[in-house]
C-alpha cells in the first residue's frame, strides 16, 4: 500500500482499509464528500464538459477543467488532443488516429456500462501528463477478504461491481516522462512504455490525483498486450504489473518507490522474456496475495526463476501466514 504517512488524512482517512483497498482503484478515495467525480455521480449527473474545439495542427481537441471537464464520445477521424482534464463517460468514443494527452493534462476514461474508448492508432501520453483508463467488474480473495479490483466510477455497488469498461489501443501506448498512467481491462496491440515520470519519492497527492485524494502511483492489472510491456525509470509512490498477459516481453527496470510495499509485479503471463532489475524496493508479492509470474522464455534479476520471496512482503504489516515461494515459474 501507499505510505500513509506522507497522505494527509481527515476525510480521506485510509488507516482501516483492507489490503489493496488504497491503491489499486482510485474509487474508495472518490468517497470524500470533496471529491469532484463521486458529487456529480452521487447527484445523478455527468460533467457538461468544454466543448470539443477544431483548433491547431489536431482539428479535434477536447479541452476542460476540473470545475468544467471537457467530454470525449462519438467518432473522431482524425486524431484527438487532451489539453487539460477530459473524462470518457457519455458513451463509446472511438479515434480513427492517434489519441495524445497533452503535457500536464489529463485523460480519466472509467465509466462503465457503455462509456469506452477506442484508439485505432497510438496513445501518447506527454510529460506530465495522466491517464486513468478502464475498468472492471472482478472481484478477487485477498488473504480471505473480497476485494473489487477497480469498480467503474458509476457502478451502483462499489462492493460487488457489475460494470466493466474494456477500452483497446489497436497501436502503442506511450507515455514519456508522465505523472501516472494507470491501465485494467484494456488490449493494447503492440508495445507499452513507460519510461521516466512520476510523482517523486513521496506518496503526496498531485496534479488530477488531487480530485481523487489519491497518491501519484502507476498500475499495469488484467490487460492484454500484444507486444511487450516497459516500465523503465519511474520515481513515483506506488508501482504494480499484475494479471497481464505480456505477448512478448515484460521488463521492470530502475523505478524507486516512495511506499516500501510498492513493486508488485506478480501473476501476469509473459510470452517471451521477463526482466526486473535495480529497482527500489525491489519486486516483492506484496500485499495482493498473487501468484507467481508464467515465464515462457527467460527470467531475469529480481523476477528470476530462482528468486523465492515471503507472500505478504513483510513491509505490507498484515497478519496472516506467510507462505515462501518463486515470484517466477517457467511455462
Amino acid at each position: 500500500m501507499p505510505c500513509q504517512d506522507d497522505i494527509p488524512l481527515g476525510e480521506h482517512d485510509f488507516k482501516g482499509a483492507q489490503p489493496m483497498e488504497f491503491r489499486k482503484r482510485l474509487l474508495p478515495a472518490l468517497a470524500g464528500s470533496g471529491a469532484l467525480l463521486v458529487s456529480l455521480i452521487l447527484a445523478g449527473q455527468t460533467p457538461a464538459g468544454a466543448a470539443t474545439e477544431h483548433t491547431g495542427p489536431y482539428r479535434d481537441v477536447c479541452v476542460g477543467t476540473p470545475q468544467d471537464p471537457g467530454v470525449v464520445s462519438g467518432l473522431y477521424y482524425d486524431s484527438l488532443k487532451i489539453e487539460g482534464i477530459c473524462y470518457v463517460n457519455a458513451d463509446a468514443a472511438t479515434i480513427r488516429a492517434n489519441l495524445v494527452v497533452s503535457r500536464n493534462s489529463a485523460l480519466i476514461a472509467i465509466w462503465g456500462n457503455g462509456p469506452s474508448l477506442t484508439v485505432d492508432h497510438d496513445l501518447i501520453v506527454e510529460h506530465g501528463a495522466t491517464l486513468v483508463m478502464g475498468c472492471e467488474r472482478k472481484v478477487i480473495r485477498i488473504f480471505g477478504h473480497n476485494s473489487a479490483v477497480f469498480p467503474c466510477a458509476n457502478d451502483p455497488d462499489q462492493q460487488r461491481p457489475s460494470y466493466s469498461s474494456h477500452d483497446t489501443v489497436n497501436g502503442y501506448l506511450v507515455a514519456d516522462d508522465t505523472l501516472g498512467v494507470v491501465v485494467h481491462n484494456s488490449s493494447i496491440g503492440r508495445n507499452v512504455d513507460e519510461v521516466g515520470g512520476g510523482g517523486g519519492l513521496t506518496c503526496a497527492p498531485k496534479g488530477p490525483f488531487v480530485l481523487f485524494g489519491s497518491p501519484v502511483y502507476s498500475d499495469f492489472e488484467d490487460n492484454q498486450v500484444g507486444g511487450s510491456l516497459r516500465i523503465i525509470g519511474l520515481h513515483s509512490c506506488w508501482l504494480g504489473a499484475l494479471r497481464n498477459s505480456v505477448s512478448d516481453d515484460l521488463t521492470v527496470r530502475g523505478n524507486k518507490m516512495r511506499d516500501p510495499d510498492a513493486l508488485e509485479i506478480n501473476s501476469n503471463w509473459v510470452g517471451r522474456n521477463l526482466s526486473c532489475l535495480a529497482n527500489r524496493p525491489r519486486v516483492q508479492f506484496g500485499d495482493s496475495d498473487g501468484n507467481s509470474n508464467a515465464v515462457a522464455g527467460r527470467a531475469s534479476g529480481e523476477c528470476g526463476f530462482r528468486v523465492v520471496l515471503p507472500d505478504p512482503a513483510p513491509e505490507a504489516h498484515l497478519h496472516v501466514r506467510v507462505r515462501y515461494k518463486h515470484i517466477s515459474v517457467r511455462i
